[in-house]
């Protein structure tokens, strides 16, 4: 049976129409006719906010309260066409370790770039104050970093250099938790 939960079906219409359209397109609005529309900082959040909600899905579907039989999250995912074929182009495209290692020195990178030179050098030389929260915009590149990485480490479990310690789940804060308090090194 392919029955679709509507709690994923719902993070996911949020997160394609909201976070991936709408948003940015009101405050690409917002630049090009400078009007308070909206700014990247309440993008931003909405996209933290959708990303908290995918973890706490993650937590209730391994909860036998919330759902008498457990679930996997990744089960109910691949249910979606689109994240099949995400799915798929990423197999195609990093088919081996060489291309997955290059794949994450490159998001590595860029993601150092976006996230701290890019907003220096604008501000520097152009005058330029971006005006959002790099904090917020970090954590949503490290979340998604570490999901595409848990992905492909589940997929390709002979690429991981420490065998002994492989990630738990794709989710960041509970990476942090557990490197804080339990000690735990990945």
């Amino acid at each position: 049976m392919n029955k679709k939960d509507s709690g994923v079906a719902f993070l996911l219409f949020t997160g394609i129409c909201f976070n991936a359209i709408i948003f940015p397109l009101g405050v690409l609005y917002s630049y090009i006719f400078n009007v308070d529309y909206i700014t990247i900082d309440e993008c931003t959040y909405s996209i933290i906010i959708n990303l908290l909600a995918w973890q706490a899905l993650y937590y209730s579907f391994k909860n036998t309260l919330t759902y008498p039989t457990p679930k996997s999250l990744s089960v109910e995912l691949k249910k979606f066409s689109l994240i099949n074929v995400i799915d798929e182009w990423l197999k195609v495209k990093l088919n081996t370790p060489e291309k997955r290692k290059q794949f994450f020195k490159i998001a590595f990178q860029a993601f150092v770039v976006i996230n701290f030179i890019l907003p220096l050098l604008l501000k520097w030389i152009f005058s330029i104050k971006i005006h959002y929260n790099s904090w917020a915009f970090a954590f949503v590149f490290a979340q998604l970093f570490t999901i595409v990485y848990y992905r492909l480490q589940k997929q390709f479990p002979e690429d991981i250099e420490e065998k002994d310690t492989p990630m738990p789940n794709p989710w960041i804060l509970h990476l942090l938790y557990l490197m804080i308090f339990k000690k735990k090194s990945f």
